[in-house]
């Protein structure tokens, strides 16, 4: 099976769904299926996805809205 993960997060920071997703790709990557791997361009996420072995791709979201902003 081919699986997509996806992150549109902030660009420089890790996360307990950041450790999530990549214990899940690296489980189903044993188990013999093609995990890919997106987020925005040069995020941590794809990053480290990248230094693990899997595919990535850089990806433009939709504007993020931040009340704090």
């Amino acid at each position: 099976m081919n699986v997509l993960l996806l992150d549109s997060t902030v660009i420089k920071t890790w996360s307990g769904v950041n450790k999530w997703m990549l214990m899940t790709a690296k489980g189903l990557r044993e188990r013999g299926h093609t995990i890919y791997c997106g987020g925005k361009n040069n995020a941590l996420f794809t990053k480290v996805c990248s230094e693990e072995g899997f595919f990535t791709y850089s990806l433009k979201f939709g504007m993020d809205y931040n009340i704090l902003n």
